[in-house]
Protein backbone atom coordinates (compact mmCIF):
# COMPACT_ATOMS: atom_id res chain seq x y z
CA UNK A 1 0.00 0.00 0.00
CA UNK A 2 2.92 2.30 0.88
CA UNK A 3 4.73 1.89 -2.58
CA UNK A 4 1.35 2.40 -4.19
CA UNK A 5 0.46 5.32 -2.41
CA UNK A 6 4.21 6.83 -3.25
CA UNK A 7 3.79 6.22 -6.79
CA UNK A 8 0.28 8.01 -6.80
CA UNK A 9 2.29 10.81 -5.06
CA UNK A 10 -0.81 10.54 -2.28
CA UNK A 11 0.42 10.29 1.51
CA UNK A 12 -1.54 7.82 3.53
CA UNK A 13 -2.20 7.33 7.01
CA UNK A 14 -2.72 3.64 8.42
CA UNK A 15 -4.79 2.80 11.10
CA UNK A 16 -5.07 -0.77 13.18
CA UNK A 17 -8.69 -1.57 14.58
CA UNK A 18 -10.24 -5.18 15.64
CA UNK A 19 -11.96 -5.95 12.33
CA UNK A 20 -15.58 -5.59 12.84
CA UNK A 21 -15.27 -1.82 13.74
CA UNK A 22 -13.05 -1.57 10.45
CA UNK A 23 -16.01 -2.66 8.95
CA UNK A 24 -18.39 -0.97 10.59
CA UNK A 25 -16.36 2.15 9.86
CA UNK A 26 -16.09 1.39 6.29
CA UNK A 27 -20.23 1.00 6.25
CA UNK A 28 -20.63 4.20 8.19
CA UNK A 29 -18.03 5.69 5.73
CA UNK A 30 -15.78 7.03 8.42
CA UNK A 31 -12.96 5.38 6.96
CA UNK A 32 -11.64 6.19 3.61
CA UNK A 33 -9.84 1.94 2.78
CA UNK A 34 -9.05 -1.05 4.11
CA UNK A 35 -5.72 -2.34 2.66
CA UNK A 36 -6.59 -6.09 2.45
CA UNK A 37 -9.69 -7.90 2.32
CA UNK A 38 -12.08 -10.52 0.42
CA UNK A 39 -14.77 -9.21 -1.76
CA UNK A 40 -18.26 -10.68 -1.30
CA UNK A 41 -21.73 -9.59 -1.26
CA UNK A 42 -22.17 -8.13 1.81
CA UNK A 43 -18.99 -6.21 1.68
CA UNK A 44 -20.04 -4.77 -1.84
CA UNK A 45 -22.65 -2.72 -0.64
CA UNK A 46 -20.89 -0.54 0.98
CA UNK A 47 -17.34 -0.93 -0.56
CA UNK A 48 -15.94 -0.81 -4.05
CA UNK A 49 -12.78 -2.92 -4.28
CA UNK A 50 -9.82 -2.89 -6.66
CA UNK A 51 -8.31 -5.80 -8.78
CA UNK A 52 -6.84 -8.85 -6.51
CA UNK A 53 -3.64 -7.09 -4.49
CA UNK A 54 -2.69 -11.04 -3.21
CA UNK A 55 -3.23 -14.54 -3.45
CA UNK A 56 -3.05 -16.47 -0.14
CA UNK A 57 -4.61 -19.48 1.50
CA UNK A 58 -6.74 -19.77 4.52
CA UNK A 59 -5.67 -22.75 6.73
CA UNK A 60 -6.40 -24.84 9.60
CA UNK A 61 -4.42 -24.89 12.57
CA UNK A 62 -3.81 -26.82 15.30
CA UNK A 63 -1.50 -27.13 18.39
CA UNK A 64 2.02 -28.37 17.55
CA UNK A 65 1.85 -30.61 20.58
CA UNK A 66 -1.38 -32.47 19.32
CA UNK A 67 -1.16 -36.34 19.32
CA UNK A 68 -2.84 -37.00 16.09
CA UNK A 69 -2.18 -33.98 12.98
CA UNK A 70 -6.14 -32.41 12.22
CA UNK A 71 -6.95 -33.89 8.72
CA UNK A 72 -10.13 -33.41 6.80
CA UNK A 73 -12.06 -33.67 3.46
CA UNK A 74 -15.40 -32.39 4.26
CA UNK A 75 -16.26 -29.68 6.17
CA UNK A 76 -18.57 -31.92 7.92
CA UNK A 77 -15.34 -33.50 8.99
CA UNK A 78 -15.11 -30.31 11.51
CA UNK A 79 -17.51 -31.56 13.31
CA UNK A 80 -16.19 -32.66 16.48
CA UNK A 81 -13.96 -29.51 16.87
CA UNK A 82 -14.60 -26.51 18.60
CA UNK A 83 -13.19 -23.89 15.63
CA UNK A 84 -12.17 -20.14 16.49
CA UNK A 85 -12.73 -17.64 14.37
CA UNK A 86 -12.13 -13.84 14.37
CA UNK A 87 -14.85 -11.61 14.31
CA UNK A 88 -15.48 -10.01 11.25
CA UNK A 89 -14.03 -12.30 9.01
CA UNK A 90 -15.26 -13.53 5.50
CA UNK A 91 -14.71 -17.46 5.66
CA UNK A 92 -16.22 -18.06 2.57
CA UNK A 93 -19.98 -20.15 2.09
CA UNK A 94 -18.90 -23.41 1.98
CA UNK A 95 -17.67 -22.89 5.29
CA UNK A 96 -20.31 -20.73 6.81
CA UNK A 97 -23.05 -22.58 5.10
CA UNK A 98 -21.17 -26.03 7.14
CA UNK A 99 -21.53 -24.24 10.20
CA UNK A 100 -25.48 -24.06 10.01
CA UNK A 101 -26.00 -27.51 8.29
CA UNK A 102 -23.56 -29.57 10.62
CA UNK A 103 -24.06 -27.32 13.70
CA UNK A 104 -20.38 -26.64 13.62
CA UNK A 105 -18.94 -25.52 17.63
CA UNK A 106 -17.57 -22.05 16.78
CA UNK A 107 -15.44 -19.39 19.08
CA UNK A 108 -15.98 -16.42 17.91
CA UNK A 109 -12.50 -13.71 19.00
CA UNK A 110 -11.40 -10.02 18.45
CA UNK A 111 -8.38 -10.70 16.79
CA UNK A 112 -5.95 -13.15 15.03
CA UNK A 113 -3.60 -13.57 17.99
CA UNK A 114 -5.80 -14.09 20.96
CA UNK A 115 -7.11 -17.17 18.89
CA UNK A 116 -4.01 -18.16 18.86
CA UNK A 117 -3.71 -17.51 22.05
CA UNK A 118 -6.86 -19.03 23.01
CA UNK A 119 -5.86 -22.45 21.52
CA UNK A 120 -2.94 -22.68 23.92
CA UNK A 121 -4.65 -22.87 26.74
CA UNK A 122 -7.13 -25.19 24.97
CA UNK A 123 -10.20 -22.74 24.65
CA UNK A 124 -10.66 -24.09 21.21
CA UNK A 125 -9.01 -26.97 19.46
CA UNK A 126 -7.97 -25.26 15.84
CA UNK A 127 -8.24 -21.89 14.27
CA UNK A 128 -8.86 -20.42 10.66
CA UNK A 129 -5.95 -18.03 9.77
CA UNK A 130 -4.93 -16.95 6.69
CA UNK A 131 -1.25 -17.73 6.28
CA UNK A 132 0.65 -14.50 5.71
CA UNK A 133 -1.24 -13.24 8.83
CA UNK A 134 -0.21 -16.03 10.87
CA UNK A 135 3.34 -15.81 9.93
CA UNK A 136 2.89 -12.71 10.83
CA UNK A 137 1.69 -13.09 14.18
CA UNK A 138 4.45 -15.89 14.71
CA UNK A 139 7.45 -13.35 13.75
CA UNK A 140 6.03 -10.34 16.25
CA UNK A 141 5.41 -13.24 18.68
CA UNK A 142 8.38 -15.42 19.00
CA UNK A 143 7.16 -17.31 21.94
CA UNK A 144 4.32 -18.50 19.62
CA UNK A 145 6.85 -19.75 16.83
CA UNK A 146 7.33 -23.45 16.23
CA UNK A 147 4.17 -23.89 18.60
CA UNK A 148 1.23 -24.45 15.90
CA UNK A 149 1.13 -26.64 12.62
CA UNK A 150 -1.81 -26.37 9.79
CA UNK A 151 -3.74 -28.96 8.12
CA UNK A 152 -2.42 -30.11 5.13
CA UNK A 153 -5.59 -29.20 2.87
CA UNK A 154 -6.46 -25.94 3.55
CA UNK A 155 -10.03 -24.24 3.98
CA UNK A 156 -9.79 -22.16 0.90
CA UNK A 157 -7.45 -19.86 -1.18
CA UNK A 158 -8.08 -16.22 -0.79
CA UNK A 159 -8.15 -12.88 -2.86
CA UNK A 160 -7.62 -9.71 -1.26
CA UNK A 161 -7.86 -7.11 -2.31
CA UNK A 162 -8.14 -3.18 -1.68
CA UNK A 163 -11.32 -1.57 -0.89
CA UNK A 164 -12.79 2.29 -0.49
CA UNK A 165 -16.11 3.14 1.14
CA UNK A 166 -18.87 4.11 -1.26
CA UNK A 167 -19.23 7.45 0.97
CA UNK A 168 -15.54 8.76 0.32
CA UNK A 169 -14.22 10.49 -2.58
CA UNK A 170 -11.13 8.05 -2.18
CA UNK A 171 -12.74 5.53 -4.38
CA UNK A 172 -12.10 7.68 -7.58
CA UNK A 173 -8.43 6.18 -6.71
CA UNK A 174 -9.42 2.82 -7.69
CA UNK A 175 -8.53 3.03 -11.62
CA UNK A 176 -5.58 4.58 -10.72
CA UNK A 177 -4.70 1.67 -8.58
CA UNK A 178 -5.76 -0.67 -10.63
Amino acid sequence: AEEIFKRLNIKIEIKLYPWARALQQMEMGQRDGLLLLTKNEERAAYMDFTYVIMDDRDLIWYRADRETPVEWDTIEDLKPYKIGVSRGYNYGDEFNNGVTAHNLHTEKGNTDLLNFKKMLVGRMDIFICNETAANSIFKENPDLKGKFKFARKPLKSVQFHMSFSKKSPAKELIPQIN
